[in-house]
């Protein structure tokens, strides 16, 4: 993804994309679980790669993740309650 936009090879070694990719699988299992427990399905988002509750029981909030910036961008424009948050923080 990063050679399509910047031109350039991805920073992460590819075995630590292998592992990411399995924490996603592995995130959708827990959401699978969680709505067994009684929690509403999470709506899917065009573009987000994985979605998951957070916070405590009923009331937390729910984390979309994007691999890509512009689809990020795209999703938190075309719908209010979403918030971008980055990966750190910039001071």
């Amino acid at each position: 993804m990063l050679w399509l936009h910047k031109r350039r090879k991805p920073s992460i070694p590819d075995d630590h994309k292998r592992a990411l990719l399995q924490g996603l699988r592995m995130i959708a299992e827990v959401v699978a679980t969680q709505i067994d427990e009684g929690m509403d399905v999470l709506s899917e988002i065009p573009g987000a790669i994985a979605r998951k509750y957070c916070g405590g029981g009923y009331g937390g909030c729910v984390l979309y993740l994007f691999n890509d910036p512009v689809l990020r961008d795209a999703a938190v424009s075309s719908i209010p309650e979403l918030r971008g948050v980055e990966p750190f923080c910039r001071v």
